[in-house]
């Protein structure tokens, strides 16, 4: 199981997507350095791709489940 590690915490797919709009809000409404800025898009760019995996992990236990559900 695939974990991101944040600041001696495990981020959660929620808490991933919370992140990901506290970035989001930052880097539209703060004047923030442009070297802040990458590293803020960066950042986000490693948790949207960790949700991304965890989503899609959740929908393959779910398709997987439907599925023995049918044989039965």
């Amino acid at each position: 199981q695939e974990i991101l590690h944040t600041k001696d915490r495990i981020m959660t797919f929620e808490k991933g997507m919370a992140k990901l709009q506290d970035l989001v809000s930052s880097l539209e409404k703060e004047n923030i350095s442009l070297e802040e800025s990458i590293k803020s898009f960066e950042e986000g760019t490693k948790i949207a791709k960790y949700c991304e995996r965890k989503l899609q992990a959740a929908e393959d236990r779910v398709k997987a489940l439907l599925d023995r559900s049918d044989l039965q």
